[in-house]
C-alpha cells in the first residue's frame, strides 16, 4: 500500500503517507461521536475477566464523552 520510494522522496514523500491512509480514517466531528458511540455498544464482556471488561468500558466512554463534548458550538 505505502511505496518505499515515494516515502523516501523528499518531495512527495509526506503527502503520498497522509493520501495512502486518508480513507482509512473516520473524519469530522460528527462521524467520530457516530463511531465512538457505536464503539460504546460493541464492547462487550463476552469470556474476558470483569476487571478487563470494565476498564475497556471505562475507556469507550470517557471516549465517547471528549468526542460529544467537540460536538458544542461555543459561538
Amino acid at each position: 500500500m505505502l511505496g518505499n520510494a515515494l516515502l523516501q522522496d523528499p518531495d512527495r514523500g509526506l503527502s503520498h503517507f497522509k493520501d495512502a491512509l486518508r480513507p482509512y480514517f473516520v473524519k469530522g466531528v460528527n462521524h467520530v461521536f457516530l463511531w465512538r458511540f457505536l464503539q460504546l455498544f460493541r464492547t462487550y464482556r463476552g469470556q474476558h475477566d470483569f476487571v478487563h471488561f470494565k476498564g475497556r468500558s471505562e475507556i469507550a466512554q470517557k471516549r465517547l464523552l471528549a468526542s460529544w463534548a467537540d460536538l458544542i458550538d461555543l459561538t
